[in-house]
């Protein structure tokens, strides 16, 4: 397993962004990789004869329960200890953690720099005053989602994700309510459907 990361990192065959293979998660499939395939095909190709086909081939059934006690003992071991080296080995966030967190910053970061040009470059004026309010309070919201994500504790981030996908369900049912009424347009009803979808997997990803 490790001999197969490293040649594939020395071939160079992935993408240039594509991150090297953990260590760790190598140890956990070779840990739990299948045993005993190639063991056991080899031991049951032992011919029952030798060459002149009269004599039994010695100690073949010897040979089959050595082979079926190693394969035995391996499943039951590593299958049960298992467990333990994950436990062991202290996992990090996964990829999907760290790009939800990266997501939330950078949404953070560009709602922040909105509002800052929204502040030296519209000023209230009498005829934006409307427009740039609206603008400024959509960034607003944007911008405190995204640090409300990232400034919950961790003792409180279940809780907290569990609520916010709990309001984007509710959101849905007062969504299929408005379809079954027909007042909004197909499209209308469609867009909101696709942002409560985003939404979801947004916090889904920020979860777990």
């Amino acid at each position: 397993m490790f001999a197969a990361a490293g040649a594939l990192r020395l071939r160079r065959t992935r993408p240039a962004d594509a991150p090297d293979p953990d260590w760790k998660a190598l140890v956990v499939i070779a840990w739990a990789g299948m045993r005993g395939v190639v063991s056991l095909a080899s031991a049951l190709a032992v011919p029952l004869t030798l060459a002149d086909g009269v004599t039994a081939f010695p100690h073949r059934h010897l040979i089959l329960f050595i082979t079926f006690v190693v394969i035995l003992v391996t499943l039951v071991l590593q299958g049960i200890s298992l467990p333990l080296v994950v436990r062991l080995l202290r996992f990090g966030p996964g990829d999907e953690v760290r790009r939800a967190r990266d997501e939330q910053a950078l949404s953070a970061r560009l709602a922040a720099a909105a509002l800052a040009h929204l502040d030296q470059h519209y000023p209230d004026e009498h005829g934006q005053r409307d427009a740039v309010q609206r603008v400024r309070a959509h960034h607003a919201a944007v911008l405190h989602a995204s640090q409300t994500d990232l400034g919950v504790e961790a003792d409180l981030r279940a809780e907290h994700h569990k609520l916010m996908i709990d309001l984007v369900h509710a959101q849905k049912r007062a969504l299929l309510l408005a379809r079954r009424d027909g007042t909004y347009d197909h499209e209308v009803l469609r867009a909101a459907e696709e942002q409560l979808d985003m939404e979801e997997v947004r916090l889904h990803r920020a979860g777990h």
